[in-house]
């Protein structure tokens, strides 16, 4: 498995070759990126590109196939971990988050997260939103894979987080979850607070924040076990709102210990994706909308499920 990476060249980035180009973006040497240009899985417009030193032109969509074996970072590149962009202009980034990668700098992970590689190749984006978070408008959690936004400049910094605060950007996740759920879809509304008990946890608590999940059943899965995918749409934002909820009502999400998720072989992380975003430009108004597939971890889950029913 891996990712398809795509983006348009923006004027900042006119004449530049486009191995030069891929390995400032995706944060990889340019002897993969070499690699990626030999085996004809990098891509101007649609077409393959066949040399490494095409130069690319604004406006260009770069795509490229990067193999999951061929976008772990060397050791150099590892201290500023490799971000997917999949699409950048000069006001907002979407990036396709990987499992284990740590948005922003925090206590226990002070280097090597997302914002500070996004900070590399876009400078800008230095004093955007709360110290040590260079523009990022929400986050994810670090077990969670899936598509997040950035703000490149100040106006579309705001304006994004704006759009998150009112409830105008969509978000959809795609959850594994133990247990039958009864209702084909529904909505989950219940405040959420940090847990009195453990500080590290978040909790429903009638004196927490307004938090509301919609949810509807994509899949059912009995066999070894009972298992439910779901598709699920925040409403608002509130830390592990999507983790909590679900462990609230008695269906946890898989591979999540904290909120007393089940345990399953081949996952070694919450079944939690971001799989699409939707949202006005900020700057332009244009409709702008994201899909991201399953990482191939939680594609094998599914899988095995499927053979077990």
């Amino acid at each position: 498995m891996g990712s398809y990476p795509s983006f348009v060249v923006p004027h900042s980035l006119e004449g530049v070759r486009v191995d030069r180009c891929l390995s400032m973006l995706l944060g990889l040497p340019r002897t993969a990126v070499a690699k990626l240009v030999a085996n004809g899985d990098v891509f101007l417009d649609g077409l393959v590109v066949d040399k490494a030193s095409v130069q690319v032109e604004a406006g260009q969509t770069l795509s490229a196939m990067v193999k999951d074996e061929e976008a772990i970072p060397t050791e150099a590149a590892r201290a500023s971990t490799t971000v997917d962009l999949v699409y950048f202009d000069g006001d907002v980034a979407v990036i396709n988050k990987r499992a284990g990668q740590v948005v922003h700098p925090g206590s226990n992970n002070t280097t090597g997260t997302m914002s500070q590689r996004l900070l590399s190749l876009f400078p800008r984006i230095d004093g955007l939103g709360a110290p040590g978070r260079f523009g990022v408008v929400h986050r994810l959690d670090k077990g969670t894979s899936g598509l997040m936004l950035f703000g490149l400049s100040q106006q579309g910094f705001q304006g994004l987080s704006e759009m998150i605060k009112e409830h105008q950007a969509q978000r959809t996740y795609l959850a594994l979850v133990t247990g039958l759920v009864e209702f084909d879809e529904g909505v989950i509304d219940a405040p959420i607070a940090r847990s009195i008990r453990e500080p590290l946890k978040m909790a429903v608590s009638r004196s927490g924040r307004s938090a509301v999940t919609h949810y509807k059943v994509e899949r059912r899965f009995e066999g070894t076990g009972e298992f439910t995918l779901l598709r699920l749409t925040l409403m608002t934002g509130r830390t592990h709102q999507i983790r909590v909820h679900l462990s609230a009502v008695g269906h946890p999400v898989v591979g999540d210990p904290t909120y007393k998720g089940k345990s399953i072989e081949k996952l070694n992380r919450p079944y939690l994706h971001s799989c699409r975003l939707e949202f006005s430009h900020p700057t332009n108004g244009v409709s702008m909308k994201f899909e991201a597939r399953l990482p191939g971890d939680l594609e094998l889950v599914l899988s095995e499920l499927e053979k077990a029913r």
